[in-house]
């Protein structure tokens, strides 16, 4: 040995420190991958109680032993992942049906919110036709007052003219009887002016008759105008009662969107918390 080269004894001490921290490296990279999988064991098995056992009264809880970290459990590791894929499936599944309900309620949502708008319109339109027909009915007692003041007053003027009209008369036979001769002159004039009254009543009646024909025309017109009234009312009634079922459906149309959301949302949790 006093006869070997220093080179070679230092070659040699280099070659056996790199085996020695390959091997010490190998042996750190093993520990690690163990512990790596020890831990990703433990996660599998955490979830697993969590998603299936305490969920399901079928699905027993599994305890977290050494035998149960060891390498060799890949089967029963690889068929909780199975699980767990399956269950991943189903909430993937779930989200879409919720999401496809929520679609609909949306959609019907909108529809209700149109039918909505459409009913207030229609009820708008008869709440004004219905103030209309009120103005309407409000000229009319107006001007029927109007002219029944106007026939009151005719009949007035008729009545006291038929009385100055036989007072005359009575006076003209008195005189005539006292007097026939010399006032013969004035009796011709009582005469044209009787024939004068007569034809002044005669033109008071066709004016009454007149009135009359136009107090019954504005009566018509007003009954006509109040059972039009009765029947926008009947309208509206109507519209107010569909617009109620309406507003009724919207209410469980929200609520069954809410309660839709709330579904969503806790299936939603439920996968998050399976990706965990």
């Amino acid at each position: 040995s006093d006869h070997i080269p220093k080179t070679f004894v230092d070659t040699e001490t280099q070659a056996s420190l790199s085996i020695d921290n390959s091997i010490e490296l190998t042996n750190k990279s093993n520990e690690d991958y163990a512990h790596y999988c020890k831990e990703l064991i433990k996660f599998i098995y955490s979830i697993y109680n969590d998603q299936f056992a305490n969920s399901s009264p079928n699905s027993p809880s599994l305890d977290i032993t050494p035998e149960s970290l060891k390498l060799t459990n890949k089967p029963e590791v690889f068929s909780l992942l199975e699980k767990f894929s399956v269950r991943f499936h189903e909430f993937k599944i779930d989200s879409e049906n919720f999401q496809s309900m929520y679609n609909t309620l949306v959609n019907s949502l909108h529809q209700k919110h149109a039918e909505s708008q459409l009913y207030h319109e229609k009820s708008q339109h008869c709440l004004n036709e219905l103030n209309d027909v009120k103005k309407h009915r409000e000229e009319t007692e107006i001007l029927v007052n109007s002219l029944r003041e106007q026939l009151n007053s005719k009949h007035m003027d008729v009545n006291t003219i038929v009385k100055h009209s036989a007072s005359m008369d009575e006076t003209v036979t008195t005189s005539c009887k006292s007097v026939v001769q010399p006032y013969t002159d004035e009796m011709h004039s009582d005469e044209e002016q009787t024939s004068n009254n007569e034809k002044l009543i005669g033109e008071i009646q066709r004016l009454q008759a007149h009135l009359v024909e136009m107090e019954e025309s504005y009566t018509a017109a007003a009954v006509d105008a109040e059972n039009r009234e009765v029947e926008l009312r009947s309208r509206l009634n109507e519209v107010e009662k569909s617009f109620a079922e309406l507003k009724n459906s919207c209410i469980t149309a929200d609520t069954q969107m809410r309660t839709a959301y709330s579904e969503r949302d806790d299936a939603l949790k439920h996968l998050e918390t399976s990706r965990r």
